[in-house]
């Protein structure tokens, strides 16, 4: 029997691949296969049935993934022990429901074939773990970390090489009280390692700054022990001159999709409280021209209380900064941490990472004339930047050159050459509603909207899945992004606009391949109907304007039956294309469910 040991840590301060179900299942199948390469025959069959071209764009969707991880559970034909190692499920960037009944449902699994599981995994204590496996065996772990903080501890004081130097060259008394404070640090410590951390790093800048150790000791005993508090009490201690600086680093670390250089997040805090993209540019250039003695790690940690760590990713990399510990990150993401950094300062218009992060990268856009394209922004940065301050960036983009946002128009496939307002159109893509609102208040309670490529061509495109690859500012497909398209509507957006012999609506329903649900060598059904919430939104607001569901299409049909394929051109109705899950829409608006196409077939023959 083959014994296998598939491990995963969930990092929380990493990338998506570091923190999500799919880069878990990633690492696991990977570490499984390694050991076990006989079990690649148990994934093949998935393979086989596909085509040549497209293996070749075979992309590991998280459903391929769960398929071949319940396949490998359940296989037959090798008889395997399957040791699963998950530490820190307090970490997943998911629901923690959908992490504790994948660990329940992988020793269900593994039970219905040849494939045996077991799974050791840890966390912070939270109810719903506690609440889910608390029948199961198990052990805290901090209650046998003692001898390791002693370890730790002794490595950081009396035996660190520049701490034991000056206690040689000193009285008794020093090499006592650092004594005293070893075994305080150990005493107080409750098991919980960050925190011996910090209280470390507080001591050893201590005598960097060559305190007396009789202070560092009075310091010690002052410091909380329990975390909570120790973070309230180092963020007090940071001089008022810098809170605000410090407030909006917390801030850009917290909202930031990546983790970012401590370099970068001086770039973004430099943006902080200006409001024009000129200024910023010039802030950051200003970062950027700095002399190498005032290193951007030293301007962070002055500004970090302690709470913030440097780590190079690989050899000569620009130091990333990051929280010392996920517990920090909850703790900066409570309500009243703006109020316990900024103090007096709190009643100040104040801007939050959501924001800083925006007005950032369009700043770097503005003075590259190219949208920023080395830090990859959460979906809907923008949108959220709006919606969580309740500031619109219409003054911010209107003060923008409109070259620096026609790069992103062209990959989200709008015609440049037809557009005589990009930033209405970006304002559009984003979901930038209160943009929006107010560009259509000055315009007479009218949406801006002359050009033949209207803005509800624009919406419909995005549809598109082949389109807004490798954008700046990527956009999500959610129903808070779809807040915007019934503005659009109630301001006079025009159905009947037409682009290149198109109206919005033929647009959307073309994007649908006559192939597909034919016998003529397409994809039939699957067993799930997938949603198409966006389409069906568009759909619904374009048919309540007045449009026609049984307007004609044109759509190129790939003939698969021939030797060679062959393109031929039909003429249809959008009920002959769209897909199950959008069907219901134009059916509710009276299109025809017995209409002939020029191949002289329903709907239902399509089926």
């Amino acid at each position: 029997m083959s014994r296998i040991k598939a491990a995963f840590f969930f990092y929380y301060r990493g990338t998506h691949v570091q923190k999500s179900f799919e880069g878990m299942l990633h690492s696991v199948l990977l570490r499984i296969l390694e050991q076990e390469p006989r079990l690649a025959s148990v994934l093949l069959p998935e393979f086989a049935r596909l085509k040549h071209e497209e293996r070749e764009k075979w992309i590991w969707t998280l459903a391929a993934l769960m398929k071949a991880y319940d396949d490998i559970l359940t296989q037959t034909k090798l008889s395997v022990e399957i040791y699963l190692f998950l530490d820190a499920l307090d970490e997943y960037d998911g629901p923690t429901k959908a992490i504790v009944d994948f660990v329940r449902t992988s020793v269900l699994k593994a039970s219905s074939g040849r494939t045996r599981l077991k799974a050791c995994f840890s966390s912070r204590e939270w109810l719903a773990f506690e609440d889910s496996f608390s029948a199961l065996p198990g052990f805290k772990i901090h209650e046998y970390t003692g001898s390791d903080i002693l370890q730790y501890t002794l490595a950081r004081l009396s035996r660190n090489p520049g701490i034991s130097q000056r206690l040689a060259a000193g009285t008794h008394q020093e090499a006592s009280d650092v004594r005293q404070m070893e075994e305080h640090i150990v005493n107080s410590a409750n098991g919980v390692f960050v925190w011996v951390k910090a209280v470390s790093d507080e001591i050893v800048s201590g005598f960097s700054d060559n305190k007396s150790t009789s202070e560092l000791l009075t310091l010690l005993k002052s410091l909380p022990t329990d975390l909570d508090s120790f973070y309230k009490d180092a963020i007090k201690r940071l001089p008022l001159e810098l809170r605000m600086e410090a407030f909006s680093m917390f801030e850009v670390m917290a909202r930031s999709n990546t983790i970012l250089s401590a370099t970068r997040v001086r770039e973004a805090v430099s943006c902080a409280q200006l409001s024009d993209p000129e200024d910023c540019a010039m802030a950051i250039r200003r970062c950027q021209e700095l002399p190498s003695s005032d290193l951007p790690t030293r301007w962070a940690q002055d500004r970090g209380a302690g709470l913030v760590e440097f780590k190079h990713p690989y050899e000569n990399a620009p130091a990333i900064i990051t929280f010392m510990h996920q517990s920090v990150l909850d703790f900066v993401l409570r309500p009243g941490f703006r109020g316990l950094v900024l103090d007096h300062a709190f009643a100040l218009p104040l801007e939050n990472g959501y924001s800083i992060l925006s007005k950032w990268m369009l700043s770097i856009g503005a003075q590259d004339q190219k949208i920023f394209d080395h830090h990859e922004a959460g979906e809907d940065l923008l949108a959220v930047a709006e919606a969580t301050t309740g500031k619109s960036l219409k003054s911010f983009l209107d003060s923008l050159n409109n070259d620096t946002l026609t790069t992103e128009l062209k990959l989200w496939g709008c015609p440049i050459a037809d557009i005589s307002n990009p930033k209405i159109y970006f304002a559009v893509i984003q979901g930038l509603n209160i943009f929006i609102q107010e560009a259509i208040q000055e315009h007479g309670v009218v949406i801006p909207d002359k050009d033949n490529f209207s803005l509800l061509h624009c919406l419909v495109r995005m549809s598109n899945p082949f389109l807004g690859s490798g954008v700046a500012f990527p956009v999500s497909r959610s129903l808070a992004r779809m807040e915007i398209i019934p503005i659009l509507f109630r301001h006079g957006a025009r159905v009947g606009a037409v682009w290149q012999g198109k109206t919005p609506f033929q647009i959307l329903v073309s994007k649908f391949p006559y192939t597909i649900f034919t016998g003529s060598g397409g994809q039939k059904g699957s067993d799930s109907i997938p949603m198409y919430d966006y389409e069906n939104v568009l759909a619904l607001h374009l048919l309540s304007a007045g449009q026609d569901p049984n307007v004609s299409i044109s759509i190129e049909r790939n003939n698969r039956r021939r030797q060679y394929r062959s393109t031929e051109w039909v003429t249809c109705k959008p009920l002959h294309v769209v897909p199950l899950g959008l069907a219901e829409t134009p059916i509710a608006f009276g299109a025809k469910v017995n209409v002939f196409d020029s191949k002289g077939r329903t709907p239902l023959d399509l089926a």
